[in-house]
């Protein structure tokens, strides 16, 4: 009788062991459930954020050639332009996004870091170095001290 008993304690003693490992398991998928929804929301508001500042970019371009191109043309009818303007001229119309040779999407700048400031996980951060190191011409002793900033970071 008593090997019963103890037997049964025994094995209530492993069954609220089990029902203990599996509360375990039930908040540890809820939170990775949840770090995943916020992931995959930050995800999606990036991928917003690209979309609009690429279409933003796109409306840049167009008007800044159409507004290049007009300044172009008044400056023909008016006379010649100087050298200075001619060579602005053609920069705008030679260089990518039609912006000068060394200009920048200041807006685009701007959201990066807010993001990157915002941003309270490390490893988000360190991935949005490489684009802060594109946008202000980091070399790569800049990107290795950005980086090593972040994970010294407490």
């Amino acid at each position: 009788m008593g090997e019963l008993r103890d037997a049964l304690d025994e094995s209530e003693r492993q069954a609220r062991d089990l029902e203990k490992q599996k509360a375990e398991l039930r908040r540890s998928v809820e939170d990775t459930q949840f770090r995943l929804e916020k992931l995959q929301k930050s995800n999606k508001t990036m991928a917003d954020e690209i979309s609009k500042i690429q279409t933003s970019k796109t409306k840049a371009m167009d008007s800044s050639a159409q507004s290049s191109r007009s300044s172009l043309d008044s400056a023909a009818r008016l006379g010649s332009p100087t050298s200075q303007s001619r060579n602005t001229s053609a920069a705008l119309l030679n260089a990518p996004n039609g912006q000068l040779p060394g200009a920048m999407d200041y807006v685009y700048l701007k959201n990066v870091l807010l993001q990157f400031l915002e941003q309270k996980d490390k490893k988000h951060q360190m991935q949005l170095i490489p684009v802060l190191g594109m946008l202000l011409h980091f070399d790569r002793k800049d990107e290795q001290k950005w980086m090593s900033a972040i994970t010294t970071k407490g």
